[in-house]
């Protein structure tokens, strides 16, 4: 950032929401391109997952998992082969689900869900969730959130106005 000058630039011919690197491939929500991923050494896009996933939701990597947000606010973890492992479908809690983030070594999954005002946590293998902050503790349309591993803390920030950071360690 020293000389802010562009290293190079990638066409990935289509929107793009959220982004996550590992192993030199940068895996992106596409939008209605589905979940792609773009391998750095010679630029080439594969689509892992042909669905239309949510606008404007990020989405998350953990070990050798993927999480992201479908079209229809479910929430679904694959491999990075793009094969699906689980898949959660609670409208009741996620209506807009936004912003995406794994937590700690146990691999838990939290969902900020803008409409809903709340965010979700989901265990490990998709099978249990519960509500774990809502409107009550501040949340207003949250938008995004971001899990600090080393320090245990997590940050989410309202669309408007507000961010918040919560220990988790306790």
């Amino acid at each position: 950032m020293k000389s802010r000058k562009t290293e190079k630039s990638i066409d990935v011919r289509s929107e793009n929401y959220g982004i996550v690197h590992k192993d030199g491939k940068l895996f992106y929500n596409g939008y209605h391109g589905g979940l792609c991923v773009l391998s750095l050494d010679d630029d080439s896009i594969t689509q892992l997952v042909n669905t239309t996933l949510s606008q404007y939701s990020s989405i998350a990597i953990w070990s050798d998992n993927l999480y992201f947000i479908n079209k229809d606010n479910s929430v679904t973890c694959c491999d990075l082969k793009g094969a699906v492992k689980w898949k959660l479908e609670q409208k009741t809690f996620l209506t807009n689900a936004r912003g995406i983030t794994v937590m700690d070594d146990e691999g838990r999954v939290y969902v900020s869900s803008y409409v809903s005002n709340n965010i979700v946590v989901i265990s490990p293998d998709g099978n249990k969730h519960r509500v774990m902050l809502s409107v009550n503790d501040g949340l207003i349309g949250p938008q995004t959130l971001f899990f600090d591993r080393k320090k245990s803390k997590l940050l989410i920030a309202n669309q408007y106005d507000d961010a918040f950071l919560y220990d988790v360690s306790k």
